[in-house]
């Protein structure tokens, strides 16, 4: 989600699950540093799950015109976000619909951060084609990193991250050398899929080594794509690359049914009517930087219950007041988990974007080089 569109599914999956950040890179990439900051108490009391709201985003979708699910849900994210920070702000998704009510305000937060991510999105739309480093996909790497503006990814080197995406299909620049990028087909609309099948074909030509599909089609305030229409939309965008290049699917929120896995269950179930080939999967999860062990048991589940390469795609806290320290902690304890767990094949940290993981001029702060230095 990018930055705008990833706050809003923030703040819902929060609501849902247990308190997702803001998001800037929901934007999908969008406007290069908003958050996403919107609060929807539909969805907290409709589904417990959805923290991403559409109540707090209002100027980071226009600024990014590519990974923004919506301008509207671009434009709601990103007010929140720039109270925090005016590219990104918190992160996405909320946790487990028992975790809901304590992340409810953490979920508003991350909320802030997905807007700015939505923000990404919109941006990268309309991002000039550019280039972007291969790297081998064998390098062992799984470290990445998820970003709106690719000027502000040069602090990480390529020995400790192999792979970047920015809810978009185009780089929007040039990569570190050795650093793999990842395209995207955010949502349904023209936007996306206007230009998808060529910059697909590019991005692979180049050396790209997965195609990403459908950011938080499970929120209303991002992609928002139905499980039976994803499956359709697979198999006319994705699936023509089988074999080319590994592909994802679509990255769901942390949240409760009927939103994350209950609406991936339902999309595989449809793809395997239509004959989809379905490489992997992808999650996004929010929560709070004291319990890593919710984080630890929700990505092992996914490779459990889907028996199949898991990208997390998006890792964050739900509360953006979250200390630099307490988050540095977490990091520091999953980062070797991450790389250990087989079922596992990439994550990024949410996200190189201001005031999250590096400063305005791309230097890294606090958390960006606990993230960096992690072993």
């Amino acid at each position: 989600m990018r930055f705008s569109s990833a706050i809003l599914s923030i703040a819902l999956l929060a609501t849902s699950a247990f308190g997702a950040p803001t998001n800037q890179k929901r934007c999908r990439a969008k406007a290069s540093s908003s958050v996403l900051v919107s609060t929807s108490t539909a969805i907290l009391a409709a589904s417990s799950t959805d923290v991403h709201t559409t109540s707090a985003s209002i100027s980071t979708e226009a600024a990014s015109t590519s990974e923004v699910h919506t301008t509207a849900a671009s434009t709601a994210k990103v007010v929140s976000t720039a109270a925090a920070s005016t590219s990104k702000v918190a992160s996405t998704e909320a946790a487990s619909t028992s975790k809901i009510a304590t992340t409810a305000a953490a979920s508003t937060s991350k909320a802030a951060t997905t807007a700015a991510a939505s923000t990404k999105a919109s941006t990268h739309t309309s991002a000039p084609a550019a280039t972007s480093t291969s790297s081998s996909s064998s390098s062992g790497i799984k470290r990445g990193l998820s970003y709106n503006d690719v000027s502000l990814t040069k602090g990480f080197s390529s020995s400790k991250v192999s792979w970047a995406y920015n809810w978009f299909s185009q780089p929007g620049g040039t990569l570190a050398s050795g650093v793999n990028y990842f395209p995207m087909l955010w949502g349904a609309d023209s936007g996306h899929t206007s230009t998808w099948m060529a910059d697909a074909k590019a991005a692979i030509a180049k050396g790209s080594t997965h195609l990403l599909f459908l950011n938080e089609p499970d929120l209303s305030s991002q992609s928002n794509v139905d499980p039976t229409t994803a499956a359709q939309l697979w198999m006319t965008y994705m699936q023509p690359f089988k074999g080319q290049a590994t592909l994802v699917g679509p990255a769901i929120t942390n949240g409760g049914a009927p939103l994350g896995t209950a609406w991936l269950d339902q999309f595989m179930d449809a793809c395997n009517k239509l004959g989809c080939q379905v490489d992997a999967v992808a999650g996004h999860i929010y929560g709070s930087a004291s319990d890593p062990d919710y984080y630890k048991t929700y990505i092992t589940s996914l490779g459990t219950r889907y028996g199949k390469p898991v990208l997390m795609t998006e890792i964050g806290v739900s509360d953006t007041s979250t200390s630099a320290a307490d988050q540095a902690a977490l990091i520091d304890e999953l980062v070797p988990f991450l790389d250990g767990l087989d079922s596992v094949s990439h994550y990024a940290w949410f996200m190189a974007a201001a005031n999250l993981l590096v400063d305005a001029d791309g230097s890294l702060n606090a958390v960006g080089a606990a993230y960096e230095n992690a072993a």
